[in-house]
């Protein structure tokens, strides 16, 4: 069954929500509070540093909140407290425990939900769901549409780096030095 047909089917079954209409103004201000998911590959968990690195430019006003694979956890320079690591299924390839992630989450809300993978997971997708959040932002692709209500669509020549910084642009993280009374997970 394709991607696009399973995230219909989880719509109509009530395991994933339709993505709500965003309006960027003045009366809806960019997000301030933030979830961004990494990935549970491997390779391109690595690739996705990059938006870590580009997170530790920013102040405090923004409320930075990251969803990395317990695997990875030696891996991340960023406190546990707005950090949660966790964990995979025992299978090949590794599954995200989603009753982990409903435990953790489940009840909290966000201003935008960023899915920092490239691809879409079932699993994460009724996660994502499942958070109150207006602004669920990833990459576009077969089936994005059932869940984001902002995609990124890359162009050929751009790489997965520049996506990261249209997603951060998106979320009015733009490129800042570094903030003299900087604390980005206090």
């Amino acid at each position: 069954m394709k991607l696009s047909t399973k995230l219909k089917l989880y719509r109509t079954l009530g395991r994933v929500s339709a993505p709500r209409d965003v309006v960027f103004s003045g009366k809806y201000p960019q997000p301030r509070t933030l979830l961004f998911l990494f990935p549970v590959n491997k390779d391109l968990f690595f690739r996705s540093l990059h938006v870590i690195r580009a997170l530790e430019r920013h102040s405090v006003r923004n409320k930075m909140h990251l969803a990395i694979a317990h695997k990875f956890r030696e891996q991340i320079p960023a406190p546990s407290q707005r950090t949660f690591y966790y964990p995979l299924l025992n299978e090949e390839p590794p599954q995200i425990d989603v009753q982990a992630l409903r435990q953790h989450y489940g009840g909290k809300a966000y201003d935008a939900i960023i899915n920092l993978s490239p691809e879409i997971d079932l699993p994460l997708a009724e996660v994502i769901c499942m958070i109150d959040s207006p602004k669920r932002i990833g990459m576009a692709g077969p089936g994005a549409d059932e869940l984001y209500n902002i995609q990124i669509r890359p162009s050929n020549g751009d790489s997965l780096e520049s996506v990261y910084d249209q997603m951060l642009a998106l979320c009015d993280l733009g490129p800042l030095g570094k903030h003299p009374d900087y604390d980005l997970w206090g």
